[in-house]
């Protein structure tokens, strides 16, 4: 899905290529973000780890490189475990692999005030309820985080 596949046409026997989103976004310059990238396979692990390191897309079957067009951009998200002692890094091989490519932001979750500001910013008309809004949503944030 990520690279591209081959799609039949009307004709009978005829395939045309279609490329994934991840190519889309090699060949126009575009961003794209990758959630949850320590849950990935190697297969995908490999492939972006070529894409980093060479600064081209190889794509069996297909071509060989695809050199990365200016503006294109790869942000991806991980996940953090909860444990008694904190929060942590799921650790898999492929992040291993992808590890010395990523520059590292950590982002602290927002806090009540952030989110009310938030919501009185974009949806103004719900001033009077975003405080009932907000707790709503921390209760069932904190039973998601349980399970």
């Amino acid at each position: 899905m990520l690279l591209g596949t081959y799609s039949c046409t009307d004709i009978p026997g005829e395939f045309i290529w279609q490329p994934g989103v991840l190519t889309q976004c090699v060949l126009e310059g575009s961003w794209i973000l990758l959630e949850d990238i320590d849950s990935v396979s190697m297969d995908i692990a490999s492939v972006l780890t070529g894409l980093l390191e060479n600064h081209s897309l190889t794509v069996p079957g297909y071509r060989d490189a695809i050199s990365i067009t200016p503006g294109f951009q790869l942000f991806v998200t991980q996940r953090l475990i909860s444990t008694i002692s904190g929060h942590h890094k799921k650790h898999s091989n492929a992040m291993s692999l992808l590890q010395k490519h990523l520059f590292q932001i950590n982002i602290d979750p927002l806090t009540s005030e952030d989110l009310k500001m938030i919501l009185n910013d974009k949806y103004s008309n719900f001033h009077t309820i975003a405080d009932r809004m907000i707790n709503v949503f921390l209760l069932f944030s904190q039973k998601c985080k349980r399970f």
